[in-house]
């Protein structure tokens, strides 16, 4: 039941709650569960424009081993800096 709202809270429109959520993944991800189905979850809390949010979600894609450099620069960028199109 508590990961089922976990989910649930991953797929929010809002940024603060996928962060939230994103935080209780890490800590159970600390106690062995797998936080496999968080990682485009993880990516959106990264390109917030809030630094808060930002941490949060370098934080949760360290934990879960998502390969960032696949991403390319420009996307790294983007990720960490808004940048106005």
């Amino acid at each position: 039941a508590c990961l089922q709202e976990i989910r649930t809270e991953l797929t929010a429109a809002d940024v603060d709650t996928k962060s939230n959520a994103l935080l209780k993944l890490i800590f159970l991800q600390m106690l062995g569960y797998s936080m496999a189905s968080a990682s485009f979850p993880t990516i959106e809390v990264m390109s917030s424009s809030k630094f808060a949010h930002k941490r949060i979600g370098y934080l949760a894609a360290v934990r879960s081993r998502i390969r960032l450099e696949l991403l390319s620069p420009p996307d790294r960028v983007k990720a960490f800096i808004k940048i106005p199109t």
